[in-house]
């Protein structure tokens, strides 16, 4: 996209607000860069050579801040999650073996498939929602301890929204290694 079409719409007079361009994030929203563990070692070892951010940065084309943090420990967690053996290349954790997963896991999938959807949010993160109707209150409880039970570590949230519906929500990095999506059918 071109940097001309990200341009805020906090603009003082109507007419000047109409002329902009407008941006296809939402307000408050934040874009975040992620380099790949090949970028982050090859700035670290020019460090090690005795280069200093600033050179670095002008060498690589990566943010001098950003190399700054690296130089200073505070390296991309995604990065080395995935770094070491035994790790899901596409969450990091420290593999899923499916065939282990709990029986709840099935009944989640057919919920999932019917009533849920996979939301992508910053730092890879992604949030399982599932919508159920709020006059059975009894799969809404299924739900949730099927989700607890399929990622354990993980906080189930429940919201009742308007019109007698209900979402079981919970975010993980993992969500997508478990339940396909449409994006990823078509991708194949």
């Amino acid at each position: 996209m071109a940097s001309e079409a990200i341009l805020s719409t906090n603009s003082s007079t109507p007419a000047r607000r109409a002329s902009l361009i407008l941006s296809v994030r939402c307000e408050g929203e934040h874009m975040f860069a992620m380099y790949d563990r090949d970028t982050v070692t090859r700035c670290l070892e020019l460090h090690s050579g005795g280069l200093n951010p600033t050179e670095i940065a002008t060498r690589v084309g990566v943010p001098r801040r950003t190399i700054s943090d690296w130089v200073h420990g505070r390296t991309p967690r995604r990065n080395l999650a995935r770094a070491g053996p035994g790790r899901c290349g596409r969450c990091g954790a420290s593999g899923h073996a499916l065939d282990e997963l709990p029986l709840e896991y099935v009944y989640l999938l057919g919920v999932y498939l019917g009533d849920g959807c996979l939301s992508a949010h910053p730092r890879g993160v992604f949030r399982l929602r599932i919508a159920l109707d709020a006059a059975y209150p009894g799969i809404v409880s299924e739900v949730e301890d099927a989700v607890g039970a399929v990622m354990p570590g993980n906080a189930v949230g429940r919201v009742v929204r308007p019109y007698r519906c209900v979402d079981v929500s919970s975010y993980s990095k993992s969500w997508p290694c478990l339940f396909p999506s449409t994006d990823q059918a078509r991708s194949t």
